[in-house]
C-alpha cells in the first residue's frame, strides 16, 4: 500500500512540475499556498491532537519554534537574493540597485 502511495505521489509531483515549471511566478505562489494550506490542515486535524496528548504544552512550543525557524530561513533566502543582486561583476562595477526589487512572487 505504501509503495503505491509513494509511486502515485512521485507521478503527481512530476506531472505538476511539468505543468507549473514554465508558468508565471504568481502561479507558483498559488501552488505553494495551496500546498501550505493542505499541510496546515493535516497538522491541525491529525498530528496536533496526538502530539498534545503525548507532550502536552511542549507540543505547542515545538510548533511555534518550528514556525519561527521557517520564517527565519525564508528571510535568509530573501536576504541572499537581495545580496546576489547587489554583488559586483568581473569588471568591479556593482550590479543591481538598492533596494533590490524582490520579484520571486511578483504577479
Amino acid at each position: 500500500m505504501w509503495a503505491s502511495i509513494l509511486a502515485l505521489s512521485g507521478l503527481a509531483a512530476a506531472i505538476g512540475f511539468a505543468i507549473v515549471n514554465n508558468s508565471t511566478s504568481r502561479t507558483g505562489a498559488l501552488v505553494e499556498a495551496l500546498a501550505a494550506g493542505a499541510l496546515l490542515t493535516m497538522i491541525a486535524d491529525e498530528m496536533a491532537p496526538e502530539a498534545y496528548e503525548r507532550a502536552s504544552i511542549y507540543a505547542g512550543l515545538a510548533t511555534v519554534a518550528g514556525f519561527a525557524l521557517a520564517v527565519f530561513l525564508t528571510s535568509l533566502e530573501i536576504a541572499r537574493q537581495v545580496t546576489l543582486r547587489l554583488t559586483t561583476n568581473s569588471t568591479g562595477t556593482t550590479t543591481g540597485s538598492y533596494p533590490a526589487p524582490i520579484t520571486h512572487y511578483a504577479p
